[in-house]
């Protein structure tokens, strides 16, 4: 049995792919979402810590599902667990940026936008970004909504200039799929797609692993019946 692992963005907390989880699991899945949060304590670099955090919870083979900001990080994952990867998913996820920091990366506007709410080397929790009625839209469940908070953390700035290394021939030999939720990942999607990678997409949210779950296994379902044939 193949071990699906959800990696939660950085920026966010294992509690964002909660649902999901379960629902593989009641399927007889074996999904685990390790906690990078721990990884984000102390000092640079950051990486390699985040890297070391998700491979801890692997057992194999490995399919790794990476939501958002996450998506960077897959290459080296991949590359450390070796023939242990199976495949990757990109759900709603930002795409390696290879022998490039996630400010570099940017555009200048969305660059310039993050050092700004730096304080003190941290970036403030991720729900704080938006406007609380966006949050609330995106998350109408009061309970549901409070929860995903409290998992939230200050991000150390300095992960936003570490570089993320090039993906390797072990990432490259890998079915890669990625899985569109939401319109702002439409360019994302567009680049998979003319890289040859199986693209599934949804008219739903950002946030649809913590809010519409079934949505997000089915995409997840659809992908694997498609390695299969």
């Amino acid at each position: 049995m193949q071990t699906i692992v959800l990696l939660h963005s950085p920026l966010l907390g294992p509690y964002s792919w909660d649902a999901v989880a379960r629902a593989l699991r009641a399927e007889g899945h074996r999904a685990v979402v390790p906690d990078l949060r721990p990884a984000l304590t102390g000092p640079p670099p950051f990486l390699d810590r985040l890297r070391e955090a998700a491979v801890a919870a692997v057992e194999h083979p490995t399919t790794l599902v990476a939501h958002s900001a996450a998506g960077p990080l897959v290459p080296a994952i991949a590359e450390a667990l070796g023939p242990a990867a199976a495949a990757t998913i990109f759900v709603d996820a930002r795409l390696p940026h290879p022998g490039l920091s996630w400010l570099e990366s940017l555009d200048g506007e969305r660059a310039t936008r993050l050092r700004e709410m730096a304080t003190d080397g941290e970036l403030p929790p991720w729900n704080t970004w938006f406007p609380a009625e966006a949050l609330a839209a995106e998350i109408p469940d009061d309970e549901v909504r409070e929860r995903f908070t409290a998992d939230l953390r200050p991000t150390p700035f300095a992960l936003c200039a570490e570089k993320t290394p090039s993906p390797t021939p072990i990432f490259d030999g890998l079915p890669h799929a990625y899985v569109r939720l939401s319109p702002a990942y439409e360019g994302d999607a567009d680049t998979a797609e003319r890289a040859g990678w199986h693209v599934v997409r949804r008219n739903s949210v950002h946030l649809a692993p913590l809010t519409r779950a079934d949505e997000v296994v089915n995409a997840v379902h659809e992908i694997f019946d498609r390695h299969r044939t």
